[in-house]
């Protein structure tokens, strides 16, 4: 049995129980890059750590967003999250989240500098025009290098800002203190 298997096993009936509004952190990410790939502008993501002291992430779309949440970052164990139905509005000055190629010129370039030592005004200067390129799907980039991202961080609890979003983080908190309790290899 895989590990996948033994998870959906193992946790998803204990998760059907509680809510069903909560969904396994793999079924997150199939629904975000079948969104993403059908259109891969305007996402962006936030990690941060919830009031718990649990890892937590953001992915906010347009019209729709999730919430997953950990119990550590590095026991390797997937979490869960919920769906936040709607428009949220987070920091306009947040590049969006996605690939971009890297033009090969840039690739030339830093691997020169590797021998010679690397340019920090030089190297911020091309991160910074990758990032101006929009999101793009991997199928559509021509170029040997790729850049995925931006993912912001931050080493607080991310804002609640509907009472959507202030009754999922309720709901997984209680969710993951449940799992600490009934499945020891979590601890």
């Amino acid at each position: 049995m895989s590990y996948s298997e033994f998870r959906r096993v193992l946790i998803w009936p204990i998760i059907s129980r509680v809510d069903v509004n909560l969904l396994p952190e793999d079924v997150i990410w199939a629904e975000f890059w079948k969104r993403y790939f059908g259109r891969p502008e305007g996402w962006r993501i936030y990690s941060g750590i919830s009031t718990n002291g649990y890892p937590e992430l953001l992915i906010n779309g347009e019209k729709e967003s999730w919430l997953v949440r950990r119990d550590s970052l590095y026991s390797g164990k997937l979490g869960i999250g919920g769906r936040i139905s709607g428009d949220i509005k987070m920091n306009p000055r947040v590049d969006p989240y996605g690939f971009r190629e890297i033009p090969q010129r840039y690739v030339d370039r830093i691997l020169a500098m590797d021998g010679e030592g690397i340019d920090m005004v030089e190297k911020t200067k091309m991160i910074t025009d990758i990032l101006k390129k929009p999101p793009t799907t991997l199928d559509r980039i021509r170029s040997p290098g790729v850049i995925q991202g931006p993912m912001v961080h931050s080493y607080r609890a991310l804002p609640l800002i509907s009472r959507e979003q202030a009754k999922l983080d309720r709901d997984l908190n209680i969710e993951m203190d449940k799992w600490k309790r009934r499945i020891p290899y979590l601890q």
